[in-house]
């Protein structure tokens, strides 16, 4: 069991999530950050452990791990009762030695089972931080997936040797970020679209090179397209006004509003025909 679990705060947007009950975020929280968890993102668990820990019901559980499955954010082995998260070592990946020794050792307590090969393949993208003669260690790993797993060994010498889990990266200074934003801003686009983009979990301060040359490749807005986006704000935010208050004195206060002479009449025009439309289908 880990010290602590880290959860990317992307996870109240992400497609996969989002459509889950109440239940499945849960348990995935669980999953994720619980006191099964491990190292590696493969380890015993299952939906006795989950109703054990006060998440939820036992027969709330099982309908959760079926719908996590379903999802492709779990695989669960239901004869050994192990559990996998396919992109765990993306959020969490092994970044020193200490870290590297930290998932052999995981691996080592995980039952015999493909999920677990599924796992250690993933390892291979992080040799220079594993422990020399690592892939020895878990010889329990099905061979007919284990014998992909990279023999090539790195001087690990020069290699961090912290403690505990890997230091979060760097962040940009306050000026990096307040440029970025302004860059973004000259061109109509959010810095969430542009890290979502360049596909980053977070922008760090080895990021930020590649997200200026990103944000300049995107043409600038001109005074006109500036105009244009105001005025289609405002034009919503009417539109949505009138359908909130949906009543007769609602659409008659703005058609005085059109009446006006104040305003931009493309924004009047529109409103009008919007109105119109809400006439006819409540007639």
């Amino acid at each position: 069991m880990r010290d602590y679990g880290k959860i990317a705060t992307r996870i109240w947007t992400d497609p996969k999530f989002l459509p889950l009950s109440k239940d499945a975020k849960l348990v995935f929280i669980y999953l994720i950050a619980g006191a099964e968890t491990n190292a590696i993102g493969c380890f015993r668990c299952s939906p006795m452990n989950i109703a054990a820990s006060e998440v939820c019901g036992l027969d709330e559980a099982q309908l959760a791990m079926t719908e996590l499955t379903e999802s492709g954010l779990v695989q669960y082995d239901a004869s050994a009762k192990v559990v996998y998260i396919p992109n765990f070592l993306k959020y969490n990946p092994v970044c020193n030695i200490s870290a590297g020794k930290a998932v052999v050792k995981a691996a080592r307590q995980v039952p015999d089972t493909k999920l677990l090969a599924k796992a250690v393949e993933q390892l291979t993208q992080f040799d220079k931080h594993m422990p020399q003669g690592w892939e020895s260690q878990l010889t329990h790993v099905p061979t007919q997936v284990s014998t992909h797993v990279s023999s090539t060994h790195h001087d690990t010498h020069h290699d961090t040797d912290t403690e505990g889990d890997c230091a979060p990266p760097r962040l940009p200074t306050k000026n990096q970020m307040k440029r970025i934003a302004e860059m973004a801003d000259e061109r109509g686009v959010s810095v969430d679209a542009v890290r979502d983009r360049l596909g980053l979990q977070q922008i760090t301060s080895n990021d930020v090179t590649a997200v200026m040359e990103a944000i300049k490749e995107i043409p600038r807005r001109t005074a006109e397209d500036k105009e244009v986006e105001a005025k289609n704000a405002a034009l919503r935010f009417l539109k949505a006004e009138v359908e909130r208050i949906a009543s007769a004195e609602g659409i008659a206060a703005a058609r005085n509003w059109i009446k006006k002479d104040d305003h931009d009449k493309n924004i009047s025009t529109q409103l009008y025909i919007h109105l119109q439309e809400l006439e006819a289908k409540s007639a």
